[in-house]
């Protein structure tokens, strides 16, 4: 803030910036990842509560398959759905384009059957879109029948997208194209990776580190290191 105002002129330059040396606070870092057993989990109860409720199912689905913003979700026109990708006008970090797969294109085809109006996603008793707090509470009541853990929150669908397309081969890059992101240590902020692909990790490292200290030892014995072929 005093950066700024120092910039734009209502702060004289020689009088310097005070908070300059100052050790920010540490915040504990957000966002849970949604392993594969809590997937599980939530897909069994939107499944039981998609009658009492289908437009914050639909939601909740869309947030998961296209790691959106709830508020981008929320708001979604149908001028914005595309066959093969959404057009936001009002993200967060302006105008974008999210790419659909085929599971997000039957959803939005499923919902646009029984459609009307301009909102994807209407709200229930009011002209405009569905409201943050219905999806917020719908969410909370979900979360606390699926037995996941208990301070996930909305956005945590978002990091969820983001973890597992990492932990299923695709790059930090391709991760943060997907949630839109301009800068990678953005994207790395979202990304959290379950015990199993850790481990799975920490076993190929451990392999190769093996390997290459079984070349290290035969070459100082003077013998030549055995190469083995694929099958």
């Amino acid at each position: 803030m005093f950066d700024c105002a120092i910039a734009w002129g209502h702060r004289p330059e020689a009088a310097g910036n005070p908070c300059k040396g100052i050790v920010r606070y540490r915040r504990p870092p957000r966002g849970r990842l949604l392993g594969a057993d809590d997937l599980a989990k939530l897909g069994a109860v939107l499944r039981q509560r998609e009658a009492d409720n289908t437009v914050c199912v639909a939601a909740v689905r869309l947030l998961l398959l296209t790691g959106c913003r709830p508020g981008e979700i929320r708001r979604l026109r149908w001028s914005e759905v595309k066959p093969d990708r959404l057009t936001l006008i009002d993200a967060k970090t302006g105008p974008r384009h999210v790419l659909l797969g085929d599971l997000a294109r039957e959803l939005l085809a499923s919902i646009a059957e029984g459609a009307s109006g301009e909102w994807v996603f209407p709200a229930s008793r009011r002209d405009g879109p569905s409201s943050r707090h219905d999806l917020h509470y719908f969410w909370t009541t979900t979360r606390d029948a699926t037995g996941i853990v208990a301070d996930a929150r909305l956005h945590d669908l978002r990091h969820s997208h983001a973890s597992h397309a990492v932990m299923n081969g695709e790059n930090l890059y391709v991760a943060g194209r997907l949630l839109g992101h301009r800068r990678a240590t953005t994207t790395n902020r979202y990304v959290h990776l379950d015990d199993a692909t850790l481990s799975q990790a920490a076993e190929r490292v451990a392999v190769a580190i093996r390997q290459r200290l079984q070349v290290v030892s035969m070459r100082q014995r003077g013998c030549r290191p055995v190469t083995y072929k694929r099958s």
